[in-house]
């Protein structure tokens, strides 16, 4: 196999999806902020802003500077940097696993398992996979190499298994997925040095789907006055829910940023917030709530596991600001809204399955 040819296709793949314009984009990663803390919002009052703001240091003579990196003795989290640097060297290489890897910076294998782990949040093995069935699929839709030769380059040995491990996590097979033509990444390489702020590692799945009208009802109001709005549309409908008949999914509650409410120009900050329950078509709308309508189409979604009252902050700025670049995907500006939906089944650590919903053309 001519390693070289596909190094040089997968760059070129790389290369173009950076040419994509991506409409609305610079407007929606400003909205990503406010939209981030409310989604998280099943209990939300006020979000206070905890980021700290880094000091300046002067009057640093260059040789102080000079001599505390020439003695500086990395931590845990830049020698994970500089494996992960590593990984995407030697990516679409056969022999690239834990034990190899391990030997290259004289690790041992447990310490670098364990240590990889803490700080990507995921496994080695997970994380290997994930990346190279990424690359795989940028290249199946930006090269024209042959399926065969994309599987031996990821790292598997037939093309029947390749096939196997990527319809498990695109859910298409890697000619259908060709075909279709377009380019959602499922694991972009790790930056450790955001590792506080985006946090991709909680998503488990990102598929694109084609959804049917949805009807919901609930309670909405105006972020105008402030966002506490969003905490009262949660409190009020989590004490009348049991009031709503004919739900079509007794297992998610759904919380909507509608942006298209005040389409005015420097109101970008001001929307409509909607808590609410998806209902069948035959139902009742209890008194004192409002029945709002999603129009089919089609959806980026992102399925993870979390607290319904945590933010969602990390998760969406990775979204918006990381992913949705590398990927071919447009927003829908003819639906300007995004929403989430919250699982109501709660495990022993108290999280259950959540997924935002991002409205593409």
């Amino acid at each position: 196999m001519e390693k070289t040819g596909l190094s040089e296709s997968m760059q070129a793949a790389r290369n173009v999806t950076k040419m994509f314009l991506f409409s609305g984009m610079i407007e929606k990663r400003q909205e990503a902020g406010i939209m981030a803390s409310e989604l998280g919002a099943a209990n939300y009052d006020e979000t206070v802003d905890r980021n700290g703001k880094m000091g300046s240091r002067t009057g640093v003579k260059l040789s102080d500077k000079w001599s505390d990196e020439m003695n500086h003795t990395p931590n845990n989290i830049e020698e994970i940097a500089a494996v992960i640097d590593y990984i995407e060297e030697h990516l679409m290489e056969e022999r690239l696993d834990l034990e190899g890897i391990a030997a290259a910076f004289n690790y041992s294998r447990y310490h670098l398992h364990r240590m990889f782990a803490s700080v990507t949040g995921f496994p080695m093995h997970t994380y290997l996979m994930r990346r190279r069935l990424t690359e795989a699929a940028r290249m199946l839709v930006f090269s024209k190499e042959p399926v065969l030769e994309i599987a031996l380059a990821s790292g598997y040995e037939t093309q029947r298994s390749f096939s196997r491990a990527f319809q498990k996590y695109f859910k298409h097979s890697p000619s259908q997925y060709r075909k279709k033509g377009d380019f959602f990444p499922l694991q972009l390489k790790y930056d450790t040095s955001r590792r506080e702020k985006l946090r991709g590692d909680r998503i488990l799945e990102v598929a694109m789907t084609e959804a049917k009208t949805i009807s919901i009802v609930g309670f909405c109001g105006s972020t105008k006055g402030g966002f506490s709005v969003i905490g009262r549309c949660w409190r009020r409908l989590h004490a009348k829910k049991g009031r709503i008949s004919g739900r079509a999914d007794e297992e998610f509650l759904i919380g909507v940023n509608d942006y298209s409410y005040y389409p005015c120009q420097g109101m970008d900050k001001v929307f409509r917030y909607i808590a609410g329950a998806e209902v069948a078509e035959e139902h009742t709308v209890p008194r004192g709530m409002q029945e709002f309508t999603l129009p089919a189409g089609r959806y980026a979604v992102f399925s993870f596991r979390g607290r319904n009252e945590d933010s969602l902050q990390p998760v969406v700025e990775y979204i918006y600001g990381e992913w949705f670049p590398e990927s071919t995907c447009r927003f829908d500006d003819g639906r300007r809204y995004d929403f989430a939906r919250y699982g109501e089944r709660l495990d022993e650590k108290g999280e259950s399955d959540i997924q935002l919903w991002v409205p593409v053309i």
